[in-house]
Protein backbone atom coordinates (compact mmCIF):
# COMPACT_ATOMS: atom_id res chain seq x y z
CA UNK A 1 0.00 0.00 0.00
CA UNK A 2 1.43 3.36 -0.97
CA UNK A 3 0.66 6.89 0.13
CA UNK A 4 -0.83 7.46 -3.35
CA UNK A 5 -3.18 4.46 -3.04
CA UNK A 6 -4.33 5.65 0.38
CA UNK A 7 -5.03 9.13 -0.99
CA UNK A 8 -6.78 7.64 -4.04
CA UNK A 9 -9.07 5.70 -1.70
CA UNK A 10 -10.24 9.02 -0.28
CA UNK A 11 -8.33 9.01 3.00
CA UNK A 12 -6.38 11.99 4.27
CA UNK A 13 -2.63 11.41 4.15
CA UNK A 14 -0.64 12.85 7.02
CA UNK A 15 2.94 12.53 8.17
CA UNK A 16 3.46 10.15 11.08
CA UNK A 17 4.22 11.93 14.37
CA UNK A 18 7.47 10.04 15.04
CA UNK A 19 8.27 11.72 18.37
CA UNK A 20 4.76 11.13 19.75
CA UNK A 21 4.82 7.50 18.59
CA UNK A 22 8.16 6.93 20.32
CA UNK A 23 6.77 8.34 23.58
CA UNK A 24 3.62 6.21 23.26
CA UNK A 25 5.67 3.04 22.65
CA UNK A 26 7.89 3.80 25.66
CA UNK A 27 4.84 4.39 27.87
CA UNK A 28 3.11 1.23 26.63
CA UNK A 29 6.22 -0.75 27.50
CA UNK A 30 6.02 0.48 31.09
CA UNK A 31 2.68 -1.16 31.83
CA UNK A 32 2.41 -3.94 29.23
CA UNK A 33 5.89 -5.44 29.12
CA UNK A 34 4.99 -9.06 28.44
CA UNK A 35 1.54 -9.34 26.91
CA UNK A 36 1.84 -6.77 24.12
CA UNK A 37 4.45 -5.59 21.64
CA UNK A 38 4.25 -2.79 19.11
CA UNK A 39 4.92 -3.76 15.50
CA UNK A 40 6.02 -1.33 12.80
CA UNK A 41 5.04 -2.73 9.37
CA UNK A 42 6.03 -1.42 5.96
CA UNK A 43 2.86 0.66 5.98
CA UNK A 44 1.59 3.95 7.38
CA UNK A 45 0.24 2.50 10.63
CA UNK A 46 1.39 0.73 13.79
CA UNK A 47 0.13 -2.64 15.05
CA UNK A 48 -0.33 -3.54 18.70
CA UNK A 49 0.35 -7.27 18.85
CA UNK A 50 -1.05 -9.35 21.72
CA UNK A 51 1.30 -12.17 22.72
CA UNK A 52 -0.56 -15.36 23.67
CA UNK A 53 2.43 -16.98 25.42
CA UNK A 54 4.81 -14.28 26.74
CA UNK A 55 7.35 -16.77 28.15
CA UNK A 56 7.70 -18.64 24.84
CA UNK A 57 7.87 -15.36 22.90
CA UNK A 58 10.62 -14.00 25.17
CA UNK A 59 12.64 -17.23 24.97
CA UNK A 60 12.33 -17.27 21.18
CA UNK A 61 13.32 -13.68 20.50
CA UNK A 62 16.08 -13.68 23.12
CA UNK A 63 17.84 -16.33 21.06
CA UNK A 64 20.27 -14.34 18.88
CA UNK A 65 19.64 -16.76 15.99
CA UNK A 66 16.04 -15.51 15.80
CA UNK A 67 16.56 -11.90 14.69
CA UNK A 68 14.15 -12.63 11.82
CA UNK A 69 11.06 -14.73 12.41
CA UNK A 70 9.16 -16.11 9.42
CA UNK A 71 5.42 -15.94 10.03
CA UNK A 72 2.17 -16.85 8.33
CA UNK A 73 -0.92 -14.69 8.55
CA UNK A 74 -4.16 -16.31 9.69
CA UNK A 75 -7.53 -14.57 9.64
CA UNK A 76 -11.19 -15.49 9.17
CA UNK A 77 -12.28 -15.48 5.51
CA UNK A 78 -15.61 -15.23 3.75
CA UNK A 79 -16.47 -18.52 2.02
CA UNK A 80 -17.76 -17.10 -1.25
CA UNK A 81 -14.75 -14.97 -2.19
CA UNK A 82 -11.94 -15.63 0.33
CA UNK A 83 -11.84 -12.00 1.44
CA UNK A 84 -11.18 -11.29 5.11
CA UNK A 85 -14.34 -11.32 7.22
CA UNK A 86 -12.82 -9.59 10.23
CA UNK A 87 -10.20 -6.98 11.00
CA UNK A 88 -8.62 -9.41 13.48
CA UNK A 89 -5.79 -11.76 12.60
CA UNK A 90 -2.78 -13.61 13.92
CA UNK A 91 0.85 -13.95 12.95
CA UNK A 92 1.92 -17.54 13.51
CA UNK A 93 5.61 -18.49 13.32
CA UNK A 94 6.49 -20.96 10.58
CA UNK A 95 8.66 -22.70 13.19
CA UNK A 96 6.14 -24.98 14.89
CA UNK A 97 8.35 -25.11 17.99
CA UNK A 98 8.13 -21.36 18.60
CA UNK A 99 5.13 -21.79 20.90
CA UNK A 100 3.51 -18.38 20.49
CA UNK A 101 1.07 -16.43 18.32
CA UNK A 102 0.73 -12.69 17.88
CA UNK A 103 -2.83 -11.38 17.51
CA UNK A 104 -3.77 -7.98 16.12
CA UNK A 105 -6.59 -5.83 14.86
CA UNK A 106 -6.18 -3.72 11.75
CA UNK A 107 -6.94 -0.04 12.19
CA UNK A 108 -10.67 0.47 11.51
CA UNK A 109 -10.13 2.86 8.59
CA UNK A 110 -7.78 0.44 6.83
CA UNK A 111 -10.05 -2.56 7.46
CA UNK A 112 -13.06 -0.68 6.05
CA UNK A 113 -11.12 0.21 2.93
CA UNK A 114 -9.84 -3.35 2.40
CA UNK A 115 -12.99 -5.30 3.29
CA UNK A 116 -15.77 -3.25 1.77
CA UNK A 117 -15.04 -4.16 -1.82
CA UNK A 118 -12.92 -1.13 -2.65
CA UNK A 119 -9.91 -3.35 -3.29
CA UNK A 120 -9.92 -6.27 -5.71
CA UNK A 121 -9.07 -9.70 -4.26
CA UNK A 122 -5.81 -9.82 -6.26
CA UNK A 123 -4.84 -6.34 -5.12
CA UNK A 124 -5.77 -7.23 -1.54
CA UNK A 125 -3.31 -10.16 -1.62
CA UNK A 126 -0.61 -7.92 -3.05
CA UNK A 127 -1.24 -5.13 -0.55
CA UNK A 128 -1.20 -7.62 2.33
CA UNK A 129 2.13 -8.99 1.12
CA UNK A 130 3.59 -5.49 0.93
CA UNK A 131 2.11 -4.18 4.18
CA UNK A 132 3.14 -7.17 6.24
CA UNK A 133 6.32 -8.17 4.39
CA UNK A 134 8.45 -7.02 7.31
CA UNK A 135 7.27 -5.91 10.73
CA UNK A 136 9.85 -4.53 13.13
CA UNK A 137 9.33 -5.33 16.81
CA UNK A 138 11.61 -3.77 19.41
CA UNK A 139 12.14 -5.98 22.42
CA UNK A 140 14.91 -6.08 25.01
CA UNK A 141 16.96 -3.38 23.28
CA UNK A 142 17.04 -5.15 19.92
CA UNK A 143 14.98 -5.16 16.76
CA UNK A 144 13.39 -8.43 15.70
CA UNK A 145 11.71 -8.68 12.30
CA UNK A 146 8.59 -10.66 11.57
CA UNK A 147 8.84 -11.69 7.93
CA UNK A 148 5.49 -12.54 6.36
CA UNK A 149 5.48 -15.62 4.13
CA UNK A 150 2.48 -15.41 1.80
Amino acid sequence: MTVDSIAAAGFEVRELPIRQLAVAVAELGDFMPDKFVVGFPSAPFVLVLAVDNPAAFSRYINDARNSSIRVNLEYPRRRHDGRPSSRYGEFVPVDENAGFRLSFALPTMLADWMFNGRVSTWSLREDRSKMFSSIAVVRGGRVVRLLYQP
